[in-house]
């Protein structure tokens, strides 16, 4: 519940994605499984390659900031000084002051360890739908669910009563993200370590 709570408020606070429309896409691949996330508005199939079984995460990297490693001063570095410096919230808008958020206008919020200085978390990115994800990092996805031993990688499959939004991965690429209805990303998140 905890983290459904935290989902919702993470939605909220990017509600304001851009709104793309969707279009066809094929991708060659030995195995096909058809992906038609939005059937009713713009259909997009797109061809996959069956995933493997028991990915392993690797730490994400975002423009130049190597999760579970870069600290602070990378962040000054790649990106300046932040627009907010503040404590991340949880699910019940209690602060978690353990760490520190650095909020960049039009850019992302990176999140560190307080006491170390290694960043852990940003979100933000540089895709606005699931399109546009599939394009640039290829099919090598997967639906996600997190639970209290971590998270949970299964095969994307068609679903015709799916529950939205849905959570989809590249653990290859460490970052996950949320899509909607209109198969527009609505969150993504570089981290170090899934769940």
């Amino acid at each position: 519940m905890k983290n459904l709570v935290f989902i919702l408020l993470i939605l909220l606070i990017f509600a304001a994605c851009s709104k793309t429309e969707i279009s066809s896409a094929r991708i060659k691949s030995s195995e096909p499984i058809i992906l038609n996330a939005l059937q009713k508005e713009s259909p997009m199939s797109v061809h996959l390659s069956s995933p493997k079984k028991n990915p392993k995460w690797i730490a994400g990297n975002y423009k130049g900031l190597q999760l579970g490693k870069s600290t602070v001063k990378d962040v000054r570095r790649i990106f300046g000084e932040p627009k907010t410096i503040c404590h991340p919230e949880d699910e019940f808008d209690n602060p978690v002051v353990s760490q520190i958020d650095y909020v960049y206008e039009n850019e992302a919020q990176i999140i560190f360890d307080k006491k170390s200085g290694i960043v852990r978390e940003v979100w933000g990115g540089d895709f606005s739908t699931f399109k546009e994800a599939v394009e640039k990092y290829g099919n090598d996805f997967y639906e996600t669910e997190f639970t209290k031993k971590g998270c949970v990688f299964k095969e994307y499959k068609e679903k015709k009563d799916r529950e939205y939004p849905f959570t989809l991965a590249y653990p290859q690429n460490g970052f996950y993200f949320y899509v909607n209805d209109k198969d527009e990303v609505t969150a993504i998140y570089y981290v170090d370590k899934c769940g």
